[in-house]
């Protein structure tokens, strides 16, 4: 009985640790420290960034941690550990050689983004930040009291602090004009300028509004900046940074996120809300009229748009639902096409990766005859399908095409390493075949009669080789789950 309940329950939980799964329109990559999460105590923290050359994403989760993936693949490129608390700022440097984390921990970090390596650790909490646009500078906004606060400068060489610049009011977003020269800060009451060498301020903007987010265009001819007015209503206004013109002024209803222009200057894009409240909306405007090129419906929160502009880069912000009294979500990016609207690519551990999962978990609980794990399944499942994520048809059809793949790569990375340890076993091709076989038929179909071969695999006995074979492998397996179960708290039946 308790190698049958070991066997089931490695069964039960396999797809928690290993998957790897591709589909044929949209590639989906499933990572074992990227999967369902529970809301911690400042809800879901999602952060995602482009690379300046659109090469790799950086994507941030509620585990602390961030996981650079290539965009062409969706294979993981390096893992930066080392945040205590909550990430809620990430950003490439122009360059792409460094990036930069803010974190509730108290510390900014500059890692190396190819090979994961911390280059230094700044112990500053900061509201937002920004790199210079030679990457040699890092600004941040912080708050220490209400008679200390302002904006501060790094140098990302060495991590050294270069110079305060105190403040009487509260800071909400900070960067620099395209050419360095100048420090553009969103204030509770209005927009000013400072100059980036001495730090002493230049101008003042529409005094007296509070502006929360400002950002120059990329020629630096632009600022244009988000002033709330009442309640959810606001406004967005374009100003000539020369002398504080107002240029126009569009009337909107926003989520306090980036106000996005695409990298040639021509798009601006910001994220909002229908008139009804309750649908999120992405709107796209001409910068030099203010006039709406385009608009996206039931769309997560985008972040930045492609080096060519020709693709819109979101977070997984709307992906969350509750089960019992507990909220899940997950950490994943959409790529949209910038012109439609439409997902066109999603990196990380996406809607049909977790509708595997959950799938997987159903049929186990099924055979367990585990009806309340059947009915957590059954509503992740429903959730999925109910925001058009998938059809059901396409979640199963994605688990069964990816498990026997999943399940061969397992056992050969196994024999291999038999080959390579203190004995080098002989394991006949057939057997290894029959392995697989006995393991795969069990996850697509957990019966009497597919445990029951999955058993007799495991204890027959021809020399031993196999039979540590199989032991090794649901070992492994078993060491894996207990790992992802420690860092995602995954959704699975008990």
């Amino acid at each position: 009985m308790k190698t049958r309940k070991t066997i089931l329950t490695i069964a039960l939980l396999l797809l928690a640790a290993f998957a790897t799964f591709a589909q044929q329109e949209i590639p989906m990559f499933f990572d074992r420290e990227l999967g369902l999460v529970v809301e911690g105590r400042f809800g879901f923290t999602h952060r995602v960034a482009y690379s300046p050359d659109g090469n790799r994403i950086a994507m941030s989760n509620n585990n602390n941690n961030i996981v650079i993936w290539d965009t062409a693949t969706g294979r993981e490129i390096s893992r930066l550990t080392g945040h205590r608390d909550s990430i809620n700022g990430i950003l490439f440097s122009p360059t792409g050689r460094q990036l930069a984390s803010r974190s509730r921990d108290s510390t900014i970090r500059i890692w190396n983004p190819l090979t994961g390596e911390l280059l230094h650790n700044i112990p500053q909490a900061v509201g937002d930040f920004a790199f210079s646009p030679d990457g040699n500078r890092l600004v941040g906004s912080y708050y220490i009291s209400e008679s200390d606060r302002g904006i501060k400068i790094w140098n990302t060489a060495n991590g050294s602090e270069i110079r305060t610049i105190a403040l009487t009011t509260s800071i909400n977003s900070v960067s620099y004009s395209p050419d360095g020269r100048q420090i553009l800060a969103a204030t509770g009451d209005g927009i000013r300028i400072f100059d980036a060498g001495n730090g002493q301020p230049i101008r003042s903007i529409n005094s007296g509004a509070a502006s929360l987010n400002a950002v120059y265009s990329p020629n630096g001819q632009h600022i244009t900046a988000y002033f709330r007015i009442r309640g959810a209503n606001g406004e967005i206004k374009t100003f000539n940074p020369l002398n504080g013109q107002e240029l126009w002024v569009i009337p909107v209803s926003l989520v306090p996120y980036d106000i996005i222009y695409s990298p040639d200057g021509r798009q601006l894009l910001v994220n909002g809300w229908a008139d009804d409240g309750n649908t999120r909306i992405m709107q796209i405007f001409d910068p030099d009229t203010g006039r709406e090129l385009r608009r996206f419906a039931d769309v997560d929160v985008a972040i930045a748009f492609s080096p060519d502009g020709r693709r819109i880069l979101t977070d997984s912000d709307s992906f969350e639902f509750r089960i019992e009294g507990t909220t899940y979500g997950a950490t994943y990016a959409n790529i949209l096409d910038a012109a439609t609207g439409r997902t066109i690519g999603t990196i990380g551990y996406g809607p049909l990766n977790i509708g595997a999962k959950a799938f997987a978990d159903l049929q186990i609980a099924r055979f367990l005859g585990d009806t309340a794990a059947v009915n957590r399944h059954e509503e992740v499942l429903r959730f999925i399908t109910g925001r058009g994520n998938a059809t059901r048809a396409e979640v199963e059809a994605f688990y069964r095409n990816g498990i026997r793949g999943l399940v061969s790569d397992m056992v050969d990375e196994q024999y291999a390493g038999l080959r390579t340890g203190w004995q080098n076993f002989n394991v006949p091709a057939a057997r290894l075949v029959e392995v697989k076989q006995a393991i795969t038929n069990f996850m697509l179909n957990p019966s009497t009669a597919s445990y029951a071969e999955l058993l007799a695999t495991y204890r027959r006995r021809d020399g031993g080789e196999v039979t540590l074979l199989l032991g090794q492998t649901m070992g492994q397996i078993n060491r894996e789950i207990n790992r992802a179960l420690l860092d995602n708290r995954v959704l699975v039946s008990p």
